[in-house]
């Protein structure tokens, strides 16, 4: 079981596949003519059931290119029909046969339909909804290349038999065509890269990954996908009011009336709604003449403020009186003082001249200081001003904040930004407290297992918002209360047995891998016992 977990693990790593098209009842992936083609095909032993009676499901390939990996998904009406021989061996309820079963290393899984529904295919919202999972249920067989049963590749030039389960009806069934089949909305492509269904192609018969290629081929469905035309249908919400623009004297204004799915958040429909121009209302105000400017009458629009002149009359002329002081005005800090003699008409009160006086200027005198904290989107800044006139005299700019986290002074603790993972600490820790150090950040913890351990989410949070989460990894420790003790020990050997494992892309992966050879095996075993009997200290670093 071991060494086919770690064979697909490669071949996921190293295959990339090829996009899906659907034709009528035939789901195709269509490229050119001078492409690869693998075509599946699904019969069964019976056309018609009783309740009770067991039916016998075989699928059958031809691919006219040497295969290097193979992942098939059957889909079944989980209503009609319950899956037959299981058991907690995982491929128990499969019969392998033909040259795949004899020349490759073959696996199968019956529980996995919730993962594969929910992240697994090109429809999740379909897939992973209610009703869905309620009617559908599917099973995967694997395929994969292993020098330890055969030295090349296979070639299925001729149809032939890859695989068969069985299933009991739950009833009377007069026709199966449509509750059995192969969902092109599983098949693995650049735009869905975890879907669980395809064909990998070498380029030669020899098992070589460097002969693997991404394109080329193409996966053909010979039977009727029910689901290919099931849609959901939106859920219209209640009707919002959007882009309003108020009508004014002159433009006309408007507003959208937008409906919206409760489920999806896609808009349903929009109308738009245009209200008439209002029209202007003008109110007229005389200004009478004066010495040097014309009388005339102003139109203004009470509403929207636009307005004209009229009606003009001739200026008066101007009548000089005596001189006068005024605007005596106090030199401050940087302004000079000064003083005016005016002289100003006696009938329109019109200045007709001026002459100003000036007092020198103080100068400033430095009082209070206003600072605004950076941010990590600007510049803060330390602004001092006058205590007599509140000017500002200088201001010092602050530099924003620039957001990290690092390994403190001294410690040997790896922040790996690739992997969003932390490790190279100690065992019996409850924080990363002089571990790490941070600039803006504020840590936060999601304790794995109540304590803190591998496992353990640190969320890096800045104004209660989280910017950056890693996972803590302390190796040796399996159980993520951050001590390596017996119990981890018991895990490590569970893996190595065969007896359990984690999913790929956890973080127990790597804690488990104790002389870092990207596998959990014996050897981690021998360490980890080494370590818990007292006989040797485990290093929290990767050599």
């Amino acid at each position: 079981m071991k060494k086919s977990k770690i064979a697909l693990r490669f071949i996921s790593l190293a295959l990339t596949f090829v996009l899906i098209f659907s034709v009528s009842g035939l789901s195709v992936l269509a490229v050119d003519e001078s492409d690869y083609v693998a075509e599946f095909r699904i019969e069964t032993d019976k056309s018609t059931v009783k309740k009770g009676e067991d039916v016998e499901v075989s699928v059958f390939l031809k691919a006219d290119y040497y295969i290097f990996a193979l992942s098939l998904i059957v889909i079944y009406n989980c209503q009609s029909f319950t899956l037959q021989n299981t058991s907690d061996v995982a491929s128990s309820f499969l019969d392998f046969s033909g040259q795949l079963s004899e020349n490759y290393l073959t696996n199968g899984n019956w529980r996995i339909t919730d993962r594969l529904f929910v992240s697994k295919n090109s429809r999740p919202a379909y897939w992973s909804r209610e009703e869905t999972l309620e009617k559908y249920k599917a099973v995967c067989a694997t395929w994969a290349a292993n020098s330890n049963y055969s030295s090349y590749l296979t070639k299925l030039s001729e149809e032939e038999k890859i695989v068969s389960f069985t299933l009991k009806a739950n009833e009377d069934i007069e026709d199966l065509s449509e509750l059995i089949f192969i969902s092109l909305d599983f098949l693995k492509t650049a735009t869905n890269p975890q879907g669980g269904l395809f064909a990998g192609r070498s380029t030669s018969e020899e098992i070589n990954p460097s002969n693997v290629v991404s394109t080329g081929q193409t996966i053909i469905y010979k039977g009727v996908d029910p689901t290919v035309n099931d849609e959901i249908e939106h859920t219209p919400g209640e009707v919002v009011t959007e882009n309003l623009v108020l009508p004014d004297c002159k433009n006309t204004g408007s507003y959208d009336s937008v409906i919206y799915c409760t489920f999806c958040g896609d808009e349903i429909s929009r109308e738009t709604t245009v209200t008439d121009a209002l029209g202007h209302k003008y109110d007229g105000v005389v200004t009478a003449p004066d010495c040097v400017n014309d009388g005339y009458t102003t139109y203004t629009c009470s509403v929207c403020g636009d307005s004209y002149t009229a009606d003009t009359t001739a200026a008066l002329g101007h009548t000089e009186g005596e001189a006068v002081e005024e605007n005596r005005v106090a030199a401050d800090c940087k302004n000079e003082g000064s003083y005016e003699t005016v002289v100003y008409c006696t009938v329109c009160d019109e200045e007709l001249s001026r002459e100003t006086i000036t007092v020198k200027a103080l100068g400033h005198v430095p009082g209070r200081v206003e600072i605004i904290d950076a941010t990590t989107e600007a510049d803060g800044s330390k602004t001092t001003y006058c205590s007599v006139c509140d000017e500002i005299i200088s201001v010092e700019v602050i530099g924003k904040i620039e957001l990290s986290i690092s390994p403190s002074e001294g410690k040997e603790t790896v922040i790996d930004t690739e992997n969003k993972v932390i490790y190279g600490l100690e065992t019996g820790i409850d924080s990363l407290d002089n571990f790490v150090t941070t600039q803006g950040y504020a840590l936060e913890y999601t304790y794995f297992n109540g304590s803190f351990g591998t496992g353990t989410r640190v969320d890096c949070v800045y104004n209660g918002e989280i910017k950056e989460t890693y996972y803590v990894v302390i190796f040796g420790d399996l159980t993520g209360d951050g001590v390596v003790d017996i119990y981890d020990s018991s895990v490590v050997s569970a893996l190595v047995n065969g007896d359990m494992e984690f999913d790929e892309d956890s973080v127990f992966n790597l804690a488990s891998d104790l002389n870092n050879d990207t596998v959990s095996d014996i050897y981690d075993l021998a360490i980890i016992n080494s370590v818990v009997n007292g006989e040797t200290d485990l290093s929290q670093i990767l050599k």
